[in-house]
């Protein structure tokens, strides 16, 4: 099959159609808070590993790197640091965290029984504050969440 026949196939399922309505919904949601000009102390430390694996690649091998536990998200910011500045970079991965957890719910629960099920389970977690407040902040919460709905 090619692209073509695959996005036809894919846009025929009503189900699918209304995740990616849901999806643009959560969008819009949390990119009304996202550039918001609070920053926590956590934050800051998640998006100066990000700066430092950018500019000092050597640093993923130090010892200072190696002790902490946020390896993929401080990798993402860096990637997104050479487009961006660090504070946009930082909220950009914590913005693509929260898109994949949603999209990876959806086919979770359309994985185990049908896509009813995967959108309600993206609409939860779309619509969960708790996830919702932290998808907003380069915490590692999300990108954990995520992580974790990957592996199931």
């Amino acid at each position: 099959m090619n692209l073509k026949e695959n996005l036809k196939k894919f846009f025929r399922d009503r189900w699918n159609i209304a995740f990616l309505a849901i999806l643009l919904i959560a969008i819009a949601i949390r990119a009304k808070y996202l550039l918001t000009d609070s920053i926590w102390p956590d934050e800051g430390l998640y998006i100066w590993y990000g700066y430092n694996l950018l500019h000092s690649p050597s640093y993923f091998i130090s010892e200072e790197f190696t002790r902490t536990i946020s390896y993929l998200p401080s990798i993402i910011v860096a990637i997104f640091n050479i487009f961006f500045s660090n504070y946009v970079a930082g909220k950009l991965m914590a913005i693509a965290f929260a898109i994949a957890g949603i999209s990876f719910a959806y086919l979770l629960g359309k994985e185990i029984k049908d896509g009813f099920i995967g959108l309600i389970a993206a609409i939860f977690i779309s619509f969960n504050i708790i996830h919702w407040f932290y998808s907003d902040r380069v915490l590692l919460d999300v990108p954990l969440t995520t992580m974790f709905i990957i592996t199931a």
